[in-house]
């Protein structure tokens, strides 16, 4: 591993897809269900690569080809000795919902002070770590890696390949039951990270929500920081209020003067001031002058369908947050939508909550009573999950479309014609909600 690390120095970073391939940098030959890296190799080598990381010996012509038992596994590990390298301090987060969110955020608040490298979008598995680790330059000060799981074992799998310094589980609730079990199973699964760094003598920020939770009661040796968002024990920063919610969230910051700071975000929901207050209290260990941190949230777009706020061409509001949905998400949203005040009609388009095996016809059975007690509001369900549940409930309601395929759901509404609406879009990423608007959105805050 020392020759590969070597080899690693050398190069101009790695790659592991010939189409994005750039000279100088290492391939790496992974393996798929559908590809074998292996057979890219010579093409790789032919676009200038500096080596090609391969495991089968009939590939091998010069020595140019570096050959060993398994790819993915001595990626990991060159991830591991390059990151035993660095001496710069790590954030690592994960949790059930709002990692990317909370990731990004943190991200664009320390950026103000540090030079700094994050993951990038949700490259945050077995394969995203490594790829990201082996990103950081010697101009990097901080590195902020998102870990995300969908079975037990990962999340240590990921800590002992980046080695945190910190750590943040931004929630848990009930997601990828398919792999965890239960939501026992989740929580003892991100508990990982906190075990990791109660074993290295780490710090672990520790919000609110997780206080009392059985799994974590048992660590010892962490520093700990505690905190609830009205009692921020921080260097400057005392506590976070949330003043305003809609159409996007406004808080209040209490610094140590006394003076109180109004921050606008661009993010919408009550639901995401959990994920802000977490950028905070990092910005704010840090060191971060709170002039700073309110930039950092004040700069912050959210992106790729995670609670966006967009507009169509005929005045409707679409809250576009189609990324990913899980029972704890989607309640949580439901809830905050029905309080929402909004001068037109409100409607919802919701779509399948996937990989919650055993649990799922309970848990889309759930969002459906919920749906049923949101008298007024129009809604369209997408998937067959939903199907099932609405089979199960016996259901007839007025208000209430079911569809089993996102483009006949599209195909209705498109004749609905509706216009000035306040609607929220939220399902998981397979089900592909946002195909219902096309190209028909623009970012309503820029």
């Amino acid at each position: 591993m020392q020759t590969l690390l070597a080899k690693f120095l050398e190069s101009t970073g790695v790659s592991i897809d010939t189409r994005t391939l750039q000279p100088g940098q290492i391939f790496f030959a992974i393996k798929g269900d559908s590809f074998n890296g292996n057979l890219f190799a010579s093409g790789a080598l032919d676009k200038g690569a500096l080596l090609a990381v391969v495991d089968d010996p009939s590939v091998c012509l010069d020595e140019r080809y570096f050959l060993v038992n398994d790819v993915l596994q001595s990626l990991q590990e060159l991830a591991r000795e390059y990151r035993n390298t660095l001496e710069i301090p790590f954030i690592a987060i994960t949790g059930t919902n709002g990692k990317t969110t909370t990731k990004e955020l943190i991200a664009s608040v320390l950026s103000q002070k540090f030079n700094i490298l994050a993951t990038e979008g949700n490259l945050n598995n077995h394969l995203g770590v490594p790829l990201t680790l082996l990103k950081i330059k010697p101009e990097h000060q901080l590195a902020i890696i998102e870990m995300g799981a969908s079975g037990k074992g990962e999340i240590e799998l990921l800590c002992n390949i980046a080695r945190p310094d910190i750590g943040l589980i931004t929630n848990v609730g009930a997601a990828h039951l398919e792999g965890f079990g239960s939501v026992e199973g989740v929580m003892e699964a991100k508990s990982e990270l906190y075990r990791h760094l109660d074993g290295t003598g780490g710090k672990v920020l520790f919000p609110e929500s997780l206080h009392e939770k059985k799994y974590f009661t048992s660590l010892s040796s962490p520093e700990w920081m505690a905190y609830t968002a009205e009692q921020m024990h921080g260097k400057s920063v005392l506590s976070v209020k949330l003043a305003e919610s809609f159409p996007y969230i406004e808080l209040e910051i209490m610094i140590d003067t006394g003076e109180k700071i109004r921050v606008s975000t661009s993010l919408y929901g009550s639901y995401n001031f959990a994920n802000l207050v977490n950028a905070i209290k990092i910005g704010d260990y840090f060191g971060l002058h709170p002039e700073m941190i309110a930039a950092g949230i004040g700069q912050y777009q959210p992106k790729n369908n995670r609670s966006q706020l967009v507009k169509d061409g005929f005045g409707n509001d679409i809250i576009m947050d189609a990324y990913n949905a899980n029972p704890t998400s989607m309640a949580e949203a439901l809830k905050h939508f029905k309080s929402v005040v909004h001068s037109g009609k409100k409607m919802l388009i919701l779509g399948d909550m996937l990989e919650l095996g055993k649990d799922s016809l309970i848990s889309h059975e759930q969002v459906l009573k919920q749906l049923i007690a949101m008298e007024g509001i129009e809604a369209i369900c997408v998937g067959m999950e939903f199907g099932a549940a609405k089979k199960t409930l016996g259901m007839i309601s007025q208000h209430i479309h079911f569809f089993e395929k996102t483009v006949q759901a599209k195909a209705y509404f498109d004749g609905l014609k509706v216009k000035d609406r306040l609607i929220l879009v939220k399902g998981s990423r397979g089900i592909a909600l946002e195909r219902i608007f096309q190209d028909n959105l623009a970012v309503a805050k820029s």
